[in-house]
C-alpha cells in the first residue's frame, strides 16, 4: 500500500510534531507534546500515523470534523468533495487550502 501522509484537510502529517515523534518511537517526546503525564500511555494511545489510517490517529485528530465528513462520504480529500470549500474548512492554514483548491481543480 502506497503512503499517503496528507490528512483529508491537506495537511502534511509529516510536519506535525505527534506524527513525527510516533515515528521516532519516543513516548516522552510525545508526552511533553500532548502535556500527558499518564504513565500508562503508550505510542499506540498517544502517538499518530496520520489521520487516514485504521489505528493509532491521535485523540485530536481521531474527532476531527473533516476526517469524519471525509470518511463518511468516502473521499480521501477534501479537495474532491462537491460541496468544497465549505465551513468545516474555516481553520485550515493558506498553504493547505491552496492544495486542497489544487486538488479540486483538477477533479474537474
Amino acid at each position: 500500500m502506497k503512503e499517503n501522509h496528507n490528512a483529508f484537510c491537506g495537511y502534511d502529517c509529516r510536519k506535525c510534531p505527534v506524527f513525527i515523534e510516533t515515528q521516532n518511537n519516543n513516548l516522552e517526546k510525545l508526552r511533553k507534546i500532548l502535556y500527558n503525564n499518564n504513565p500508562n500511555e503508550t505510542i499506540e494511545t498517544l502517538g499518530c500515523i496520520g489521520c487516514k489510517a485504521d489505528k493509532n490517529v491521535n485523540k485530536m485528530c481521531i474527532n476531527c470534523q473533516i476526517r469524519i465528513c471525509a470518511l463518511e462520504k468516502g473521499i480521501s480529500s477534501c479537495g474532491l468533495c462537491d460541496e468544497f470549500p465549505c465551513s468545516k474548512l474555516v481553520y485550515i492554514s493558506n498553504e493547505t487550502m491552496e492544495k486542497l483548491k489544487m486538488i479540486n481543480k483538477e477533479r474537474k
